[in-house]
């Protein structure tokens, strides 16, 4: 009496993947169909060898292939024999690709931590920075992802350096797979410079002088007063002048009294 078996290593992965298979007392020499058990669709076909068990049938050997388009959840996995009829089943969970920062923000220069799962193990993972390098160029490091649990980052730490002339504010930062798919994560970059006002008296529609104390290089700064913009200047910082003085016009919201005034930044 045949009783086949199926299983999948590791039971669980991404969409857009081949997923190795294994498993014995089939009929040699037979084909056999995937399909999802509760659906009538057949997503991989592959063969047996001499033995009765799952044999490769591709370059990426005896394996299952999930299709790029299948939601995150539980699945059950039906193999059956074209030959002998026979079937078997196992269980595998769909996951979605992860990109993380921890923390999700910090100045530059400063590591954080990259962690990511839902991919493909063994596989390769290049991060790629949401902003080039000062000569026009990509910014990528790479992660190898853990054969055992698919993630990286997790069992082994991953970290990065944020670049030191990168430019501020929220990034969106992208992570893909050398087999398959793609994540991505918003980065907030801060910054670590200051603002002082020589004068820190003023009338509405006058403008009023600013120091701006450690400025990254070639960054437009845009001031805000209670959060809403009123001001912009164009980066005029240098690696000799990171401080420099500017003048700003007192917003129309600005209200008699104290109040607060801060710096954003936008890089042209």
């Amino acid at each position: 009496v045949f009783v086949p078996a199926l299983e999948l290593t590791p039971p669980e992965g991404p969409a857009d993947t081949h997923v190795p298979a294994g498993g014995c007392n089939w009929f040699p020499g037979e084909v056999i169909e995937y399909k999802f058990a509760l659906e009538n669709q057949v997503i991989d076909t592959g063969g047996t060898n001499g033995l009765g068990c799952l044999a490769p049938n591709s370059a990426d050997g005896s394996t299952v292939f999930i299709p790029a388009e299948t939601p995150a959840g539980e699945y059950v996995i039906q193999a059956t024999g074209l030959t002998s009829g026979l079937r078997a089943k196992t269980d595998f969970e769909v996951v979605e690709r992860s990109l993380e920062f921890d923390p999700p923000e910090g100045l530059p220069g400063e590591t954080v931590a990259v962690q990511g799962c839902g991919w493909v193990g063994n596989a390769s993972v290049d991060i790629e920075w949401g902003y080039p390098d000062t000569n026009n160029q990509t910014i990528v490091w790479n992660a190898v992802v853990d054969v055992q649990n698919g993630c990286f980052g997790v069992t082994a730490p991953f970290e990065i350096e944020i670049p030191p002339n990168s430019i501020t504010g929220p990034l969106l930062q992208t992570a893909t797979g050398n087999e398959a798919g793609t994540a991505t994560a918003e980065f907030m970059v801060n910054h670590g410079g200051e603002m002082t006002f020589p004068n820190p008296d003023g009338v509405v529609g006058h403008s009023f002088a600013v120091d701006i104390h450690d400025a990254i290089v070639g960054e437009s700064i845009i001031f805000y007063w209670d959060r809403v913009s009123f001001g912009l200047v164009l980066g005029v910082a240098n690696a000799v002048t990171p401080d420099f003085r500017t003048d700003i016009t007192l917003p129309a919201q600005a209200s008699l009294g104290g109040s607060s005034s801060k710096p954003g930044a936008a890089r042209d």
